[in-house]
């Protein structure tokens, strides 16, 4: 029973965790965007700022302490840039696979054309891809942050889903835990009476 407990408390504890950043997460996206943004910015700051102290703490001007001085101005720069423009790195992700799926709509275009050339019956459905793909590619590059949001909130949907699937793992577990315990017990000290019994 003490196991029973302990997952009890681990699980309330995880699953409430999950349902608050889920929560905060379909709510409020650009705040979570916004931290993580931050924070990235604040860790890429402060590791410019090791290199620096690096560099100084060093005798000698020699090529490491160059590249830890560089290393160290350009961490600072990226990371003040970064605490400067918050929806940068909210928006690289999303516009990067914009780009990907704009390249790879224009190269199904080609080849549907292609198709269309050699007589293909079904070269229209290359064409209804590509076109997809393009028009799908643009709007992610073209509304980056909001893609970054869409994927905020699907995360956090799923973290509520997982809270409430631990939940019912653990009621199940407790509803039915106990009487297989229970259930040996008993079968434990049969054997014992039964062995008891051979043995006079």
């Amino acid at each position: 029973m003490e196991l029973l407990k302990k997952i009890k408390m681990y699980t309330l504890f995880v699953s409430l965790l999950y349902v608050i950043m889920g929560v905060i997460m379909l709510l409020n996206p650009g705040f979570v965007l916004d931290a993580v943004n931050y924070i990235v910015g604040i860790l890429v700051l402060l590791y410019g700022v090791i290199y620096i102290i690096r560099f100084l703490g060093k005798n000698a001007f020699n090529t490491l302490s160059k590249f830890s001085l560089l290393a160290g101005l350009l961490c600072i720069t990226f990371g003040v840039y970064i605490l400067l423009n918050p929806t940068l790195l909210s928006s690289i992700i999303p516009f990067a696979a914009g780009m990907l799926l704009l390249v790879d709509g224009l190269g199904k275009f080609k080849d549907a054309m292609a198709f269309k050339k050699a007589d293909y019956n079904r070269w229209w459905l290359g064409l209804v891809i590509s076109i997809l793909f393009i028009g799908f590619g643009i709007y992610m590059i073209l509304n980056a942050f909001n893609v970054s949001k869409l994927v905020v909130r699907i995360i956090g949907a799923v973290l509520i889903a997982d809270a409430i699937s631990d939940l019912w793992a653990y009621l199940c577990y407790k509803k039915y835990a106990p009487k297989k315990e229970i259930k040996k017990e008993i079968e434990d000290v049969k054997e014992a009476n039964i062995i008891e019994v051979k043995e006079k």
